[in-house]
């Protein structure tokens, strides 16, 4: 690959609640992100493996396989320095220790705002 060319930015959107998930899809798709979706741990896991994505965005609090595992998962999977946020409405210090220790980057509470949630992506894209 020549050092010139632009890399695109992938992100892998993980969340059950539709509205969240589109919304969350298209303030990175109209900024210019390549954003991938999935409604659930499973089949989010089964898209890993065929998607390189660069960053992860994931809800908690999903019914079969939540999160929490969902991050586990990842990281098994060979995605050890892609950063991860973990999205959750709930805020809830015991989760989010628990949401870090399993490997995700940060932790970020929903309803967050726009900009807010694009500078840290963007920041974790930049590191």
């Amino acid at each position: 690959m020549s050092s010139n060319k632009t890399v695109e930015k992938n992100i892998l959107v993980i969340d059950d609640d539709i509205t969240s998930l589109d919304l969350v899809s298209y303030i990175f798709e109209d900024r210019g992100y390549i954003v991938h979706r999935a409604a659930d741990g499973t089949r989010a896991l089964e898209k890993v493996k065929t998607l390189s994505p660069q960053l992860f965005i994931v809800d908690l609090m999903m019914p079969g396989i939540n999160g929490i595992d969902t991050i586990r998962e990842i990281r098994k999977l060979g995605f050890v320095s892609e950063p991860i946020i973990a999205f959750t409405a709930v805020d809830d210090t015991e989760m989010h220790d628990e949401a870090t220790a399993a490997g995700a980057s940060i932790v970020v509470t929903k309803p967050c705002p726009t900009e807010l949630l694009v500078k840290k992506v963007k920041s974790l894209l930049d590191n």
